[in-house]
């Protein structure tokens, strides 16, 4: 999955959507993406972080929301 991610609008329930999942993405190459989208959209946007961390992501139909 390329970093430069486009979200698509998404229409339904869940139940049009699933799976739902969550899935940890730290040291595996969904990470950059992970970072590009706290970059671009926290409001505090994306700082290196000091200690141990984890990130995940959650996803609706195997895309990333």
């Amino acid at each position: 999955m390329s970093i430069f991610y486009t979200p698509e609008p998404i229409e339904g329930t869940v139940k049009d959507i699933k799976p739902v999942e969550i899935r940890m993405v730290r040291q595996t190459s969904l990470e950059p993406l992970w970072d590009e989208l706290v970059r671009r959209y926290h409001y505090l946007g994306h700082r290196k972080m000091p200690g141990a961390n984890l990130k995940y992501l959650a996803f609706a139909g195997g895309s990333p929301v």
